[in-house]
Formats: structure tokens, sequence, C-alpha cells
């Protein structure tokens, strides 16, 4: 039923035709494909934002802490007290953050090769320490700096340990590092 002498209601503007030419139509694909491309960008951006947010939150955890030792497994003995011949001695892997002596580690007399990293951007100084904090390693303590460099740095140094003992690392640097001990 319609009543006499009113309007009718205006409804909502018809949406607009798609286009129907060969540019219109590659015009809307184009833009199509442009969204696409944004929202990848995006969420790339979304995933090292979340890469980002897991390392500080890791660097937090485990920054503070002093460095880690892996502990030394020593030859086996006999029954006759002699240690066995030839057993190979394990690495020692030392970390840390930042500038710090290590924790004691035991190292038998002979040569021992460090290989050092380094993420940081200052410098970074390694110095081989006795368990009373001389300089040891090499001729009269001679071979005890291992590394100063600045920067980023992988490397590696041989030394001569004297004798055996409780020995430590003594390490300036400003960032992570990780050093390696091959006896």
């Amino acid at each position: 039923m319609s009543i006499k002498g009113r309007k009718p209601v205006a409804s909502a503007p018809p949406p607009p035709a798609r286009a129907t030419s060969k540019f219109g139509r590659f015009a809307a694909q184009r833009g199509e494909a442009v969204r696409r491309n944004e929202r990848v960008i995006i969420r790339a951006a979304m995933v090292i934002a979340g890469v980002a947010v897991v390392w500080v939150v890791l660097a937090s955890l485990f920054g503070g802490r002093s460095p880690q030792v892996q502990p030394l497994v020593l030859p086996a003995v006999t029954q006759a007290g002699q240690a066995a011949a030839a057993t190979p001695r394990p690495p020692i892997l030392v970390t840390g953050v930042g500038t710090r002596p290590s924790e004691s580690f035991l190292l038998q007399s002979g040569p021992v090769k460090f290989t050092m990293k380094h993420e940081g951007k200052a410098a970074f100084t390694v110095r081989l320490e006795d368990s009373q904090g001389n300089p040891a390693g090499g001729a009269a303590g001679l071979g005890s700096e291992l590394t100063n460099s600045v920067g980023a740095f992988i490397g590696e140094k041989s030394t001569t340990i004297s004798g055996p003992g409780s020995y430590r690392l003594h390490v300036t640097a400003d960032g992570p590092w990780q050093i390696l001990i091959q006896p």
C-alpha cells in the first residue's frame, strides 16, 4: 500500500560498476596484488618483532648470570693407580656476557688451545690466570694474554700450561662471549 503525497525513501547509491576495459581489469588486479604484498610485509614485520622480543627476554634472563663452565672429566684410573694411557681430555666450554672472571676449571700440564668468540663492539681481552689471579700460561706467565682485540672477534691461541691445577679466565667484554678450551 502506498500513501499518496509521500516521497519514496531514497535507497543507498548503487556500488560502482566494475571496470570492463583491459586497463581497468589490470588496475584492479594490480591493486589486489599490492594489498597481498602489504599483508605479507606486515606478517614478516610481526615475526621479526616477535623474534626480537624473545631475544630480549632471553638476554635479560641469562645476561645477569655468572659464566657457565662445562665440568672437566678426569681420565680413568686403573687399579694400580695409574692414569689410563691415551685417554683424551674433553674440551671445556666457558660462556658469559660482559666483563667478569670465569669460574675455575682444572687443567693438566702441557699444550692447551683456546678458541674464542666475542659478539660485542668494544674491547675484548682474555687473560689466563691461576687460582690466585696471577698470570699463567707460557714461560713465566708470558702467554697469559690470549687476545686483546676490539669488536666482534673469532680466533684461537695455544699456550703451554706449566703445571696441573685450577685456572680461570679474566674476560673484558661488552657483549656475549664463549671460549672453548681444548687440553
